[in-house]
């Protein structure tokens, strides 16, 4: 063994003075003592290598620019969708993302601006190929020929697009107001729903090529076609939301029995249908194949990869690289090369290292290695020869720490191995200070154990490229710090260490107390037209930090503080990533001298932290840097900018799409109209005296009011008992309680009147009658229902009903719908939440229903075909039930399904000029982006099937101009109630708005019947009659609703 030598200055043989004192090694301020040996390790030196076993050179480092890829989880991408061989399409962040089976991934280098909710839709080759791109928070549409080609934007619809379904011939666009639109593949222009059975409204649509489709409509259900929408044919189902479901090879519909539609337009039935349910298909050359499941739709299972499915990412994390774009990455025990474009393996070696964690790719000698540990097991460092293979060149057999400098040389915390002689000094020998041991592998392969002696742990070691080890101490406890280097040969030279002039008086202090963070790494330098070689690491100051650069003469600078917390950033030898809490990410790739903003995709701090919660979808256990990029949550980061980012906008895809709009294809409707003469009001029918009695509910006691008890019998205050319309009210004794009460309707007013006894008599001699306006009777401006025994046991609970107790809690609401073309209607009373319904007609008592009443609540049109009365509802929020009331018993007849997001403005039932026959109306109003006057559809309802058949279509183009005046011949169905738009009247002299119309809708359109008006204002002076007798009348009700004049109106 050698002799113990002092160590010693390279300039000077004597020990620096704050390292010694009489001639003894004391554990000073600094806290230090060095101990050295050098010499080749016998186990590890061997021959040169030639031919493939050269080490593989180290390349230059990866900048000029950086790419983020998403490897986002279904959860976290707005679209997701596997591929039937393994892997994805992926659109997350606004970026479209390729993910292979083999574990490539590709992403589109421009960015959709709408960066949180695209989706797409591939196109088939029968309408052009490539996608569709949508954001269901934008209105803009954008085609791409293929999933990651140059996108143009296509067109701007005036609302957010919520789907897109390819048809047979076109594109189908629903938008989230839940209008369904067509556009022409190619053109883009907005186009008719093409062969689409007519309905008010599709829920959902699957289309299988170019023939096999089903549609779930509104009313009719779920409906195929085998032949392109040449014919439709209905399939029962309980609802149209939710019953198709629909891949590339199949369509499922779930109704009863459950129905499998395949390209070749095979039908399969489960085995608990039958084939009772294709009975409404009708009869088909297409085969039903029956008692049979549906054939498995499980996706082949990809072969697992030799890196996992994201080398990629190994690449980020623990990568080295090997030549431009190609990065040499050890995991699974396989050594393989990683192009960076998109992680393909462009070369394998495998089974080369016996651990499965993967290894850190650093520069090791003067070409490239790995470091390698498992947990438990040993430590071991190889070099990357030319052939791709690896050469052990230095091992533990028990963990260790094992840290790269940025030269190709190794520091180990720990004794070398054996076989590398130790050398100490007499002085140290005598210390009782502990000591840490350090192995250090110079650039050459030399092999030194450094022993250090004073506070543990504190010392930063590094192998320098010409063979010197430095040994930093940083500043503490008062002690400015010193910077130790040591040559091969065991000398040398120590320099305390110092700041730099200028330095700032608050990065001095962090820089005292701050903690001087492992891993210090050699890097050259360009400062006044010179290469220097200084040290580098980083201080922490418990959520703060500074990078530190440190010349080999010992002086101190520090780059930009960053305030943001060490756990938002990433750090790896002179490079570093941060995120800012308001997302900001920034770079460094010079230890923290100079800071860049770097380029990212917005959201990536709100949604994809640096460090992901627990649980947190897309949320990766590993994350970190090296000289190929970084990974964190979801994302990897390929690349170093280097500098500031360029242009960032040119990235997104900003182009401003033409708006899809239609021309104006309707006017508004317009009437002229002149005066007859004729004067209506204050006339009414006798009145129908009625001695029936109704079976009057049991008196309940009424408990007290807000306000204490309910006034004596006596005190029950009458109300105005006011006339109707100019018709007086009836007649009842002045001592009698008195109660009325006025009912509004968009089109019809009504007024409820009650009389008799202030006493038990009330029981006696109580009565109520309703008056209803008749809106299209000039002579007779109302019709009443029979005076009838009164429905309420005792005065009390009439003053209750007719809202006379409001402040003692009686809450009380009438209303009242008018039926279809009859003196009729439903008249619903609420009173402190309980519900009372009665059918009104004229001349007959009021009739209280019972049975299913709560549907009706919310009638939805009233008819009487046939002696009966029937009732529609929408109550039900997926279905429209038409109701036959028939002795005062309410019962449902047939549902039929409706969207729950529908867009009519009004559905109701209507009925035949003949009143042999009723239908369902349903008024569509057009979409925004077509200024259309809207859709009718009539579905005529059959009693014995209970079932609706082929609509009658009221085209928009027929509801675009003012209708035709009915003639004696016209017969077809009456439709009564508001007219869409607001139809413009000139009546002269006179103002007013037509509340009301009755059509008659037949094949040709729709013709006007009569009309009815409400004056702006009082009528005045009567106007002449003009002597027209052509026209449709139009009864005018001036505003207070007692006089009336009639007119006669043309379009």
């Amino acid at each position: 063994m050698r002799a113990a030598r002092h160590l010693r200055s390279g300039r000077s043989r004597r020990a620096p003075a704050y390292l010694t004192s009489s001639g003894r090694v004391l554990a000073c301020a600094v806290g230090l003592v060095l101990l050295g040996g050098c010499q080749a390790s016998a186990g590890w030196a061997g021959p040169a290598p030639t031919g493939s076993e050269q080490p593989r050179k180290a390349s230059a480092k990866m900048r000029g620019g950086a790419r983020m890829i998403p490897l986002a989880e279904p959860g976290v991408a707005s679209y997701h969708e596997p591929l039937p061989e393994g892997g994805a399409r992926q659109v997350a962040y606004g970026m479209r993302v390729l993910r292979y089976p083999d574990g490539r991934v590709q992403a589109a280098e421009r960015l959709f601006p709408d960066r949180e909710q695209i989706s797409a839709a591939e196109l088939p080759a029968r309408l052009g190929g490539g996608w569709l791109f949508f954001s269901t928070s934008s209105s803009t549409l954008w085609h791409a020929g293929d999933w990651l080609g140059e996108v143009t934007a296509v067109g701007e619809l005036p609302s957010d697009v919520a789907q897109i379904i390819p048809g047979f011939d076109r594109v189908y666009v629903r938008t989230r107001q839940g209008d369904l639109l067509a556009l022409t593949p190619g053109s883009w222009a907005l186009t008719d729903l093409g062969s689409l059975p007519p309905a008010p409204g599709y829920s959902e649509l699957a289309f299988l090529g170019e023939w096999v489709g089903a549609v779930a409509t509104d009313l009719r259900g779920v409906m195929v076609t085998f032949d392109a929408g040449a014919s439709w044919r209905s399939v029962p189902t309980a609802r149209v939301q939710g019953v198709i479901q629909a891949d590339s090879r199949q369509i499922e519909i779930h109704g009863n029995p459950r129905v499998y539609l395949t390209t070749e337009g095979v039908q399969e039935i489960d085995a608990t249908g039958g084939d009772e349910g294709f009975a409404a298909l009708g009869s088909s050359p297409i085969a039903v194949l029956a008692a049979q499941e549906a054939p498995p739709r499980s996706a082949p299972r990809p072969a697992p990869q030799p890196l996992g499915d994201t080398p990629l990412r190994l690449a980020a994390l623990y990568g080295i690289l090997d030549e431009p774009g190609v990065a040499l990455v050890l995991a699974a025990g396989h050594l393989a090369r990683v192009r960076l474009k998109d992680g393909a393996l462009l070369g394998l070696t495998r089974d080369v290292h016996p651990g499965v964690a993967p290894c850190q790719g650093a520069r090791v000698g003067r070409g490239v290695g790995f470091i390698c540990g498992d947990a438990g097991g040993p430590s071991v460092v190889y070099q990357v020869s030319q052939g791709l293979t690896l050469t052990s060149v230095l091992r533990f057999d028990e963990p260790r720490a094992i840290l790269a400098s940025g030269t190709g040389g190794l520091v180990t915390r720990g004794e070398c191995p054996e076989g590398a002689a130790v050398q100490a000094t007499d002085d140290a020998r005598g210390s009782q200070s502990p000591m840490v041991s350090h192995c250090v592998r110079s650039v050459s392969g030399k092999l030194t154990t450094i022993r250090v002696r004073g506070d543990y742990g504190v010392e930063r070691v590094a192998a320098l490229e010409d063979g010197r080890a430095a040994v930093v101490v940083p500043p503490r406890l008062g002690a400015l710090g010193a910077l130790v280097l040591i040559s091969p040969d065991g000398r040398t030279s120590s320099r305390q260490l110092r700041f730099v002039k200028g330095t700032d008086a608050y990065l001095s202090t962090f820089g005292r107390r701050g903690l001087w963070l492992d891993g210090l790494v050699e890097r050259a330098v360009k400062r006044d037209g010179k290469e220097h070689r200084v040290l580098s690491t980083w201080v922490n100051g418990g959520g703060p930090f500074v990078g530190v650069e440190i010349e080999l003469d010992g002086s101190v600078r520090f780059g930009e503080m960053v305030s943001d917390d060490t756990d938002r950033s990433l750090i790896s030898g002179p490079v570093a990533l941060t995120l800012g809490q308001g997302g900001l990410m920034r770079e460094s790739t010079d230890g923290g001298m100079t800071w860049f903003e770097a380029e990212t995709p917005d959201g990536v701090g709100e949604r994809s932290p640096l460090v992901p919660a627990i649980g947190s979808p897309g949320g990766y256990a590993a994350r970190g840097c090296s000289a190929v990029g970084c990974a964190f949550g979801a994302w990897v980061r390929v690349g170093w900018q280097g500098e500031a980012p360029r242009d960032r906008e040119a990235r997104f895809i900003t182009e401003r799409p033409k708006p899809l709009l239609k021309s104006p294809s309707y006017s508004r409707w317009a009437f002229q109209c002149e005066p007859t003469g004729e004067v209506g009001g204050g006339s009414s029918r006798p009145l129908v005296l009625s001695s029936r009695r109704m079976a009057s509910p049991p008196a309940a006691p009424i408990p007290h009011g807000y306000y204490g008890a309910l006034p004596p019998v006596a005190q029950l205050p009458s109300t105005a008992f006011a006339p109707f319309l100019g018709v007086p009210p009836p007649t009842a004794p002045k001592t009698a309680l008195r109660l009325d009460l006025g009912i509004e309707h968009p089109s019809t007013s009504a007024r409820a009147y009650a009389w008799g006894s202030r006493s038990d008599e009330w029981a006696r001699d109580g009565r109520w009658m309703v008056r209803v306006e008749s809106q299209f009777d000039l002579a007779q401006p109302t019709w009443a229902t029979a005076v009838s025994p009164a429905d309420w046991p005792d005065p009390t609970s009439a003053a209750l009903t007719f809202g006379q107790l409001a402040r003692y809690g009686g809450y009380t609401n009438w209303r009242f719908t008018p039926a279809t073309s009859d003196a009729a209607g439903l008249l619903n009373v609420t009173v402190r939440g309980g519900q009372t319904l009665y059918l009104l007609e004229e001349g007959k008592p009021p009739t209280r229903l019972r049975g299913d009443l709560w549907p009706l609540t919310n009638l939805a049109g009233l008819v009487r075909v046939g002696g009966a009365w029937y009732g529609g509802s929408l109550v039900q929020s997926e279905a429209f039930t038409v109701y036959r009331i028939e002795g005062g018993e309410s019962r449902a007849v047939a549902s039929f399904p409706i969207r729950r997001d529908r867009t009519h403005t009004n559905i109701s039932l209507v009925r035949s000029a003949q009143a042999d026959a009723f239908g369902v109306l349903v008024q569509v109003r057009a979409p925004r982006v077509e200024p259309s006057a809207g859709q009718w559809y009539l579905y005529p309802f059959d009693l014995e099937q209970r079932q609706v058949g082929e609509p009658l279509v009221i085209s928009a183009e027929q509801l675009s101009n003012t209708p035709r005046l009915c003639g004696a011949e016209d017969d077809g169905w009456w439709i009564e109630g508001p007219l869409p738009g607001a139809p413009y009247l000139n009546l002269g002299a006179q103002r007013g708005s037509l509340m009301s119309a009755r059509l008659i809708a037949d094949a040709g359109g729709v013709c006007v019947a009569a009309l009815a008006a409400r004056s702006s204002d009082s009528l005045g002076v009567r106007p002449q009659a003009a002597g027209s007798t052509r026209g449709a009348h139009l009864t005018l009700t001036s505003r207070d609703g007692q006089t009336r004049w009639g007119y006669r109106c043309r379009p």
